[in-house]
């Protein structure tokens, strides 16, 4: 109960702090970059065609995270037309009549609609989308991504969250996550800097959403070193993985510390204590864990989540942490191990602000 009345403070304070980090940062064509130019643009070189960030170790296909990574990378390094060839293709290209994006499109000779093979939308993708946006008005004073940043928040509330129990959950997708008694939940897609913006911004009910996400990253941790999955079941208030995936903590439920380590609270050395006993456990620390029978990858972090590693490490025990000190990916890494890098880059930079 008391752990409960402190998120509620925290909630407060971060409505009131939220607000003011928003006002002072509407409008400012001046807003400080927090990403080195040359690292966006080696992004922007090595994945992005077109205004289409392509993820090349999955047949170059492209999602709508990752074109809400893309934006939020173009952003933060300052550039206005990499970041309006990204919007541009991904609003003619993925966006739905229902104001959400089509997750998944696969090149093919027509470069257009015509491409998309899963029209299921991903949560995190509008999630993502809709924070580069808000972004880019606090930026360049253009009032048409306020809105569109607003329209695509207000079609994620509307029809990819739900209730269950009083609680307000992001359901990953549309489709397929949401069936009978069991919500299938996905902790890495309560992106927490994003939700503060929106609430911030003071669009309703999302407050609502962060205090569910801190209750699932909280309570749906299992293993030896009590690890949250990638997916987890929900069923009459009870968390457990989920039977429809492998019971993994991986490529997923890395990015719920970036997340953490990125949001207004940060993340605290109780959160990062499993965590910790993971890393140890191996030198270097695999790349995945299964959750049941403790079975680990035969290979370690990528850069990418090393980086989120530090990150979090520097969070909870206050250190400073110039985004220099960061490894960086090689050039051989691929689209997901370079995206994690950049991000965690920009979370050091505005977390230290």
């Amino acid at each position: 109960m008391l752990r409960w009345v402190i998120i509620c403070i925290l909630l407060v304070a971060l409505a009131v702090w939220g607000w003011s980090h928003f006002s002072a940062g509407t409008k400012r064509a001046d807003a400080p970059v927090t990403l080195k130019p040359e690292l966006w643009q080696a992004f922007e070189k090595k994945f992005v065609e077109s205004g289409r960030v392509v993820d090349r170790e999955n047949g170059g296909i492209s999602h709508s995270e990752g074109q809400g990574y893309g934006m939020r990378m173009a952003e933060a390094a300052g550039d206005r037309a990499g970041f309006d060839a990204l919007w541009g293709w991904t609003s003619r290209v993925l966006k739905r009549n229902d104001g959400l994006f089509s997750w998944r499109y696969e090149p093919c000779t027509y470069k257009d609609k015509r491409c998309i093979t899963d029209t299921n939308n991903a949560t995190d993708g509008e999630i993502l989308i809709a924070w580069a946006l808000l972004r880019a008005y606090a930026r360049w004073e253009e009032t048409a991504y306020l809105s569109s940043a607003k329209a695509i928040a207000d079609a994620t509330m509307k029809h990819s969250v739900v209730t269950r129990d009083g609680r307000r959950f992001i359901l990953p997708g549309q489709i397929g996550f949401n069936e009978g008694d069991i919500l299938t939940l996905n902790g890495s897609y309560w992106v927490f800097p994003a939700l503060e913006a929106f609430s911030a911004a003071g669009w309703p009910l999302w407050d609502e959403v962060i205090a569910s996400g801190l209750w699932l990253v909280e309570n749906g941790r299992f293993g030896t070193f009590h690890l949250p999955p990638d997916w987890v079941d929900l069923k009459e208030q009870t968390l457990a993985p989920s039977q429809k995936f492998d019971p993994l903590y991986g490529y997923n439920a890395v990015r719920i510390l970036l997340h953490m380590a990125w949001s207004y609270p940060g993340v605290g050395k109780q959160d990062l204590a499993g965590y910790e006993a993971f890393w140890h456990s191996r030198t270097p620390p695999p790349a995945w864990i299964r959750l049941d029978d403790g079975r680990t990858a035969d290979y370690g972090l990528s850069t990418g989540m090393a980086a989120i590693t530090t990150l979090a490490q520097a969070r909870a025990y206050n250190k400073v942490l110039a985004p220099e000190a960061l490894p960086l990916p090689g050039e051989d890494e691929g689209y997901f191990s370079w995206a994690l890098s950049l991000l965690a880059q920009i979370a050091a930079a505005e977390s230290a602000r």
